[in-house]
């Protein structure tokens, strides 16, 4: 019976080493460029919409760009997927809201942003 188990294995292991593995990654300096719809989303601080008083203790309205965002259900409720890195202000707010202002960007929002990345 071990002789049989050989004589099955043995082909697939010296076939197996013969295959050449081609990998879908490869490291790049630049990221690569993205053809994806492009969000933004709004999330309401904590604070009690006077934007002058600034308590240490309330979170800032925020408003994201997001890349990742996908609907996942219409009925009963119309729902999304979205990405946001854990530990920020928008985070936060959402996750103690449970809602947020969701706004898909067409081109020419493109030159509208200020501020962050420069």
């Amino acid at each position: 019976m071990l002789s049989l188990i050989h004589q099955c294995i043995a082909p697939l292991l010296l076939m197996y080493q013969s295959i050449d593995i081609a990998y879908a990654f490869h490291a790049t300096s630049t990221p690569p460029l993205l053809d994806v719809p492009v969000f933004s989303l709004s999330t309401l601080g904590d604070g009690d919409g006077d934007e002058s008083s600034s308590s240490s203790s309330s979170s800032p309205t925020t408003m994201n760009i997001l890349t990742y965002a996908s609907p996942i259900s219409i009925k009963p409720h119309r729902m999304w997927s979205i990405s946001l890195y854990k530990g920020t202000l928008s985070h936060e707010n959402f996750a103690r809201e449970r809602r947020g202002v969701l706004q898909l960007l067409r081109p020419e929002h493109a030159n509208k942003r200020t501020g962050g990345m420069g």
